[in-house]
């Protein structure tokens, strides 16, 4: 079991228990994805940027949520899905970054 939950300045706005085995087959999109998603259902379409970790951060995540007028900023892991390789396989030099930005909006910087 695990607790995911939508924190604001103040505090909770939302929060939902995860058991494993609610996990829809046939749904399209991955756990941490689907997670976001349903907390944040009430916040789409409001040009709102949610923050979250690595765990919840990933480019279908980004492109799903910018379908609906919604931001994300999170650190992508290096061994995710879908990851720009030419950014994030590109060895730089200490104090170098690399950027792409897609015809889309989705913006990731190494």
């Amino acid at each position: 079991m695990k607790l995911f939950k939508l924190c604001l300045e103040g505090g909770y706005l939302d929060f939902k228990v995860y058991c494993s085995q609610e996990r829809d087959p046939a749904e399209e999109h991955t756990v941490p994805s689907q997670v976001v998603l349903n907390l944040t259902k009430n916040l789409l379409n409001s040009g709102r940027t949610i923050v979250v970790d690595n765990y919840y951060t990933s480019v279908e995540l980004a492109h799903k949520l910018l379908e609906t007028n919604t931001y994300i900023i999170g650190t992508l892991r290096s061994n995710s899905k879908c990851n720009p390789k030419n950014v994030l396989q590109k060895k730089l030099k200490r104090g170098q970054t690399i950027a792409e930005e897609n015809n889309t909006g989705l913006f990731v910087e190494k």
